[in-house]
């Protein structure tokens, strides 16, 4: 059965493990800060929460080795077009290069063996199967990279060229963002282990001196002090990995690199500027940004009023007060007629954007960097009322 990489189903095993590793979890947790068992079993019920969460996870983690594989498929499929291959020849020869990069163990090898054995079996057509694929992988820009090869080959265009441009495009663009989440991953790496630090505290004091933290057990404040501890720690779990949602924040300039690589790519499959907003507004896609969702309704709006696109857009651009986006629809307007040229500083924009939302990315989390003082500081606040806290209680 074909696997949709946007979802995440479990097998019946991995749900009985999850179960049991967060059940074993919350025990733990329980017996740390209440001294009993008793609290993790009775929010035992909130383990039907946790599934949804591990399948984001595991999800977000298969979708990062796909989006990695693709980079390579795409430099052995450039390299195998270039020496003459169709595009079935080429997908046997990334597949075989996949499969010793990776040594046996790929996601994509394993996509593209299915998809040579329905060609040869079934006569199933590569175009068809690696829309599907491109459908079920949620990469978008595995979508752009075929509809751009096929839009070439049908309209004559040259292929090698076009093949090898689309792939240095979404390529930049990949590593880029690769580089753009690691870096703020780090931050968030580093908020959650401090986050995590009560809980050793705890355990070295339980095991060091267990007398000292009776209190907080055995009195109606210490258990109270305890529930505090553990909220706050559960908060700065949820603030650290906020910090990550604020630094991919959506706005206007964010999607503007992500929009402009679209157009670029299919301009220079062959397809006419008109087409291009044509078929852009007519796509949807899981992934779909603000900037895609603006640019359909503003499409739809040019349609009924009889207007070209190119106003609309103008328009978007002067109310979105997007200095990117004002020079992104100069350059549309300047070279409407010029196919080759309009492609070329559309792909020199697009590069210049990607660079520039990098920066904008490790300004942002440097920001966040900031920010993670505060978690840091409510740990420290949390550590400093365990530790002091039983010997208050006892001088009373």
């Amino acid at each position: 059965m074909p696997i949709d990489y946007r979802t995440y189903q479990f097998s019946k095993s991995e749900i009985i493990r999850c179960c049991a590793l967060c059940f074993a979890g919350m025990l733990v947790i329980a017996g740390l800060f209440f001294d009993s068992v008793w609290p993790g079993i009775i929010l035992s019920p909130s383990l039907y929460f946790c599934l949804p969460i591990f399948a984001k996870i595991k999800c977000e983690k298969r979708l990062k080795v796909l989006r990695e594989e693709f980079v390579d498929f795409l430099y052995s499929l450039s390299s195998s077009v270039a020496t003459g291959m169709h595009m079935g020849e080429a997908i046997s020869e990334a597949r075989d290069s996949l499969l010793v990069a990776y040594k046996g163990h790929s996601l994509l090898a394993d996509e593209l063996t299915e998809m040579i054995r329905k060609m040869s079996e079934s006569n199933a057509g590569e175009k068809e199967l690696l829309f599907d694929f491109a459908k079920r992988s949620g990469i978008d820009d595995l979508k752009s990279f075929v509809e751009s090869y096929y839009i070439c080959r049908d309209s004559g265009g040259d292929l090698v060229a076009n093949v090898n441009r689309s792939t240095q495009v979404i390529t930049d663009k990949l590593l880029i963002e690769k580089d753009m989440k690691t870096l703020i991953s780090q931050k968030v790496f580093e908020g959650r282990i401090i986050a995590a630090l009560p809980p050793f505290i705890i355990l070295f004091l339980r095991i060091t001196s267990p007398d000292y933290l009776a209190p907080l057990y055995e009195t109606a404040m210490g258990r109270i002090i305890m529930l505090g501890a553990l909220m706050a720690m559960a908060y700065a779990f949820y603030y650290s990995g906020r910090l990550s949602r604020v630094v991919f924040s959506e706005d206007i300039d964010s999607c503007q690199p992500e929009f402009m690589s679209r157009v670029g790519l299919l301009l220079g499959s062959g397809m006419v500027l008109q087409t291009v907003f044509e078929r852009m507004a007519s796509e949807s896609s899981l992934s779909e940004n603000l900037l895609q969702r603006d640019f359909r309704r503003l499409y739809e709006d040019a349609a009924s009023e009889n207007v070209p696109v190119i106003v609309k857009l103008r328009e978007y651009a002067r109310t979105s007060g997007s200095r990117e986006m004002l020079r992104f629809v100069g350059i549309l307007a300047a070279n409407l007629d010029k196919g080759t040229e309009l492609t070329e500083k559309l792909s020199r924009e697009s590069e210049f954007m990607w660079h520039s939302a990098k920066k904008q990315i490790e300004e942002k989390s440097k920001l966040a960097e900031t920010k993670m003082a505060f978690p840091m500081s409510l740990m420290l606040v949390v550590l400093i009322v365990i530790t002091i806290a039983p010997v208050m209680m006892t001088l009373k």
